[in-house]
């Protein structure tokens, strides 16, 4: 997966949640710490072979973890 992101601007996204991080680049920093780690896996959604989701699965535990989940809000 990229880690690049546009970012957020302004309070909330276009569906009007309000953002998960403080910037594009504290979302681009975690997703970066993220790839780097072997039991972390990414995975991307395409539709129409463009990216409008993903996200990541941690399987250091017997109990994984899923997240956080971006979405393109405009699909």
């Amino acid at each position: 997966m990229d880690a690049s992101s546009s970012g957020p601007s302004g309070d909330r996204g276009p569906a009007g949640f309000l953002w998960d991080f403080p910037s594009g680049d504290a979302g681009t920093q975690l997703a970066e710490t993220f790839i780097a780690t072997p039991s972390i896996y990414g995975v991307a959604a395409e539709l129409d072979g463009r990216l409008v989701g993903g996200s990541f699965i941690t399987e250091g535990d017997p109990i994984c973890g899923i997240g956080p989940i971006p979405v393109d809000a405009l699909v």
